[in-house]
């Protein structure tokens, strides 16, 4: 698990960003399939402050077969983020690429952090492999955050031997130069309460904002509980976002990084699809009023802050190939539940109503 931690001037805890390489998954509540809701919620509670758990490099062979794994990772990150001394004040700017991917990486003192965007709608998981297979190539300590928020036709995972590998290989290490580092105020924020149901593709932990304001330049982490969005929603939330905080918050220049969670508690939920990504099944104006409650919350608590960064190991169960064997299991069991309300239901329905009639003669 890694993180970035914000203090604030009082030295109280403001928050922070938690990427674990744990996988949201496998559906419904099953194992950690509410991961980013039970992370957030419990570090709250301990701790203080706002919570950011975006999704690492994972796929669904990371996935947690009970939720005591989640529990488990939960106990020993609390530890770690409550005995964080290592505070600094500069925080470095981002640098950004694009090709195939948008690449948006801060490269902190000891460990980069590069948000990873898809371009061509091929949204799907980075595999644990890929991210040490680049920390390796590089030659640097590197957390990957897939944002998880441009799906379109059905996604492929990027595993060890995909192509889009190499593109990473080349654009990630054009982000990871230290150009720039300053004092920044930081604000977050988060909204629960959104009015967007599971079915219409939102989670429970609903809304999440952290404001990094440079003077010169804002940058917006925005974050959904959601199982990825549609391009067509990103984009808008991208130029809205910009544009708000251009006419109210008086900055010039905006960097909005939106990202969902991969939640997998909005699967499995209805009839049909199998599950709404964001901006599929909801009205986008609900997304956009739950965004600016959020953006406003963030900007109202803005001041400077101190961070600090880490990477913790620790042990957890996940299911591995065994995801494929659940997988199947569920696909068929989903099947043979649909033939038998469709066909068998109606039938056996039919052969008692004629035996009452004919017990009725």
């Amino acid at each position: 698990v890694s993180y970035i931690l914000f203090q604030g001037e009082n030295g109280k805890m403001k928050g922070g960003v938690i990427i674990p390489s744990l996988h949201p998954g496998p559906f419904r509540n099953v194992g950690s399939s509410n991961l980013s809701y039970q992370i957030s919620r419990k570090l709250e509670k301990l701790i203080g402050g706002v919570f950011l758990v975006f999704h690492g490099a994972a796929t669904h062979r990371d996935d947690a077969p009970s939720s005591k794994e989640v529990v488990r990772l939960i106990r020993d990150l609390s530890r770690a983020v409550k005995k964080e001394k290592k505070f600094i004040s500069r925080f470095p700017y981002p640098n950004q690429h694009r090709n195939l991917f948008n690449v948006t990486t801060f490269p902190t003192h000891n460990l980069s952090f590069s948000f990873i965007s898809q371009l061509n709608s091929d949204a799907e998981d980075i595999s644990h492999n890929v991210a040490e297979y680049l920390e390796e190539k590089i030659g640097t300590n590197l957390t990957l955050i897939d944002l998880h928020n441009n799906i379109g036709a059905e996604g492929k995972p990027i595993t060890l031997g995909d192509t889009r590998v190499s593109v990473l290989e080349k654009i990630v290490p054009k982000t990871l130069n230290v150009q720039r580092a300053r004092q920044v105020k930081v604000g977050m924020a988060k909204v629960r309460d959104t009015g967007i149901t599971r079915k219409e593709g939102m989670g429970p932990d609903g809304v999440s904002v952290t404001l990094i304001d440079y003077g010169d330049l804002c940058v917006v982490l925005l974050l959904y509980d959601a199982n990825n969005m549609i391009p067509e929603l990103r984009e808008t939330l991208e130029r809205y976002v910009q544009r708000y905080l251009k006419e109210n918050g008086g900055y010039r220049n905006v960097i909005p990084l939106v990202g969902t969670t991969d939640t997998h508690t909005v699967t499995a939920i209805g009839q049909g699809v199998t599950y709404h990504p964001l901006g599929n099944a909801v009205d986008h104006e609900k997304v956009l009023n739950a965004t600016k409650r959020c953006l406003n919350k963030a900007i109202s608590n803005l001041g400077k802050s101190k961070y600090a960064v880490n990477r913790i190991y620790t042990y957890v169960k996940v299911l591995g190939e065994n995801y494929n064997i659940l997988k199947n299991v569920v696909v068929h069991g989903v099947s043979s539940y649909k033939s038998f309300m469709k066909f068998i239901v109606p039938t056996v329905l039919f052969l008692n109503l004629l035996l009452l009639s004919m017990f009725s003669l």
